[in-house]
Formats: structure tokens, C-alpha cells, sequence
């Protein structure tokens, strides 16, 4: 079964090395209110330059609390860019601390492991290389439309001050659940054979599964892992694309099936191929009606979705400009 998973929010700056052969330490870790006060303000005010460099855009503000590593190996026009794409995405109105760690080890390179509480089943680790003896993680949140993305920074204390080392802007809800809560939508949809929409929220769920990059995991990994596989053997067990489908008068070849999010909830989206003009609209939408009249037939438990978009194509796209030319439906039920 072929998804296309939406449009990825990825930004990712690091002098950081994750996973690497390094010491492994654990160290003495504060967490929270257990910071030490002093260190709490000093990370705070960093976050709050590197907020407002989002913000307002400025590379060389960011640059200036930056460690040395970090500015080696950040290219000028990959910081840029970063900017460029988050400046519009964060709303400082709605920005929050979820987690704050303070690690300390006794060598430098050494593999730290920060423990998250988020609420029992959604409990995370951050697991990263830390390139100074003490190290300082903030795990932040914001909205931006129907997401709620997360801002992860880490710092390293060098013999001058905390200098930044790490920074993430990545996904942590859609439509205020994470990951597990879309592992557990999906759950619930296999279960009542509604394999579409288990992967398709699973899909969202994996989108999810690392808001602050590679070095995050929730502790449910493995079980989520086992789940996907059994899930990914009864999708290839029950279809086969394209599926070609009689709506009276036409006939129609479905050929993928992607999640979406829409500000009033999930939303499946079936691609299909109609053998109708794209110009005639009029026709396309009634193929839309017959079609979404029996796509229940097809896959089981998608006609309870309260919306299902169709894309139209005349011939199956194959660059991210021709997905772009369909004709869209958006039926929602009263």
C-alpha cells in the first residue's frame, strides 16, 4: 500500500554527535524545579535570544551565543534557511517549557540520557553525545495552526559560558495528540479492520515519534515498532494498487491514500485517476459523490471518517508539480 505522508517540518541545527563511541555516563542529572536557580536563569535567557533571533530573523545573533563546534560545522546558508523557514512558524505568545535537564558528567564526549515525564504511557529519553562535561537540554512547545511543534535546544558549559550545541524545531502534536496517541488511534482502527485509517494515523503517529530528532524515543518504542509490522503485513495482505473501481457511468483507479490533518480533525485523502476532463469539474464532482458512496466497499471503516477529500488526476503524477494539477473534492458529513 502506497501513503504519501504529508509535508515534513524538519529544522535541525547541531554541533552534536548522536550515538557515537563514545563514554558511556550517565552522570548526576537536575531536572526542573531541582536546577540549580543560577543555572536555570542563565539557560533561560539563551532561549529567550535564540527565540527572538527566530523571530526577527537575525543569523548573527544566534551565531553569538553559538559554540565554536556548532558554527564549524552549521553552513552560513543552512542557518539561514533555518531561519527563513522558522521565523514564520513560531508564536511566542504560545510558548511553553515542557522539560528542562541540567547533566553533569565527569568527561567530556560522554553519552548522556535525560528522562522525561510527560504523563506515564508518553514518557520519553533524550540520548545524545555530549560534547562539554556539563550540558543543559530545554524541550519547548508552541502552536502553529493545527500543530503543536516542539523547540529543543541543548548547551554546552565551556570555560567562557553555556554556549549552544543543538537546535530542533520538529512536529510534537497534530490536532493536540502526539505520537502515542495517534499509535493508540490506530490501534483502535485495526482492531475493527479499519486498516486505512490505522495506517494512515500510525503514519502521523511515526511523523510524531521524534520531536526533537533522532536522540528522542518514548519509552512504548518497541511496542509501537511490533505493532507497525503486524499492521504493515495486513495492509499488503489486503490490497493491491492501483484498485480500479466502477462508479456507474466511469471508472476510476485509486493508486494511493494519504492522512491529513484539517483544522477540524483527520481526514483520509484518496488518489484516484478518472478518465473525465480535469476541465469538466461539474462531472469530476458528481464521480466524486458515486465514488464516496461505495469507498466503504473498498476499505472498510474510512466511510465513518466524518471527511474524506478526493484528488482527481488525469494520469497518475510523477513530480511534486503534477500532484499539484487535480481537481479536489472535500466531502464532510452534516
Amino acid at each position: 500500500m502506497k501513503i504519501f505522508i504529508m509535508q515534513k517540518i524538519f529544522i535541525v541545527l547541531t554541533a552534536a554527535c548522536f550515538f557515537s563511541s563514545c563514554t558511556f555516563n550517565t552522570g548526576n542529572i537536575d531536572q526542573g524545579k531541582k536546577i540549580d536557580l543560577n543555572t536555570k536563569k542563565e539557560i533561560d535567557n539563551l532561549n529567550g535570544v535564540v527565540v527572538s533571533s527566530i523571530i526577527n530573523n537575525q543569523p548573527g545573533v544566534l551565531i553569538s551565543i553559538a559554540s565554536d563546534s556548532f558554527i564549524a560545522v552549521t553552513k552560513k546558508s543552512s542557518l539561514i534557511s533555518f531561519l527563513q523557514q522558522t521565523s514564520r512558524l513560531v508564536d511566542s505568545s504560545t510558548l511553553k517549557t515542557i522539560d528542562q535537564f541540567d547533566l553533569v558528567n565527569s568527561t567530556d564526549n560522554a553519552t548522556m540520557i535525560a528522562n522525561g515525564q510527560l504523563s506515564g504511557k508518553h514518557d520519553y529519553s533524550i540520548v545524545f553525545t555530549s560534547l562539554t562535561k556539563e550540558a543543559a537540554i530545554t524541550v519547548a512547545e508552541f502552536k502553529n495552526g493545527t500543530s503543536t511543534m516542539a523547540l529543543t535546544t541543548i548547551y554546552g558549559k565551556y570555560n567562557d559560558g553555556w554556549k549552544l550545541n543543538y537546535l530542533m524545531v520538529k512536529p510534537l502534536r497534530y490536532l493536540n495528540m502526539d505520537a502515542v496517541d495517534w499509535y493508540e488511534q490506530s490501534r483502535l482502527n485495526y482492531e475493527a479492520g479499519d486498516l486505512v485509517d490505522a495506517y494512515g494515523k500510525l503514519l502521523l503517529g511515526t511523523e510524531l515519534s521524534k520531536p526533537s530528532g533522532n536522540n528522542w524515543s518514548y519509552l512504548i518504542k518497541s511496542e509501537v515498532e511490533s505493532f507497525g509490522d503486524s499492521l504493515q503485513k495486513a495492509v499488503t495482505n489486503s490490497f493491491t494498487f492501483p484498485i480500479n473501481q466502477s462508479t456507474g457511468p466511469t471508472n476510476v483507479s485509486i493508486f494511493h491514500v494519504q492522512p491529513h490533518v484539517l483544522p477540524e480533525g483527520y481526514a483520509p485523502c484518496v488518489y484516484f485517476v478518472s478518465t473525465i476532463s480535469q476541465s469538466d469539474t461539474l462531472s469530476l464532482s458528481k464521480e466524486c459523490d458515486r465514488l464516496n458512496g461505495s469507498i466503504g466497499d473498498i476499505f472498510k471503516g474510512i466511510d465513518k471518517n466524518k471527511t474524506i477529500i478526493y484528488l482527481a488526476y488525469h494520469q497518475v503524477p510523477q513530480s511534486d508539480s503534477e500532484y499539484k494539477n487535480c481537481y479536489r473534492k472535500q466531502i464532510t458529513l452534516p
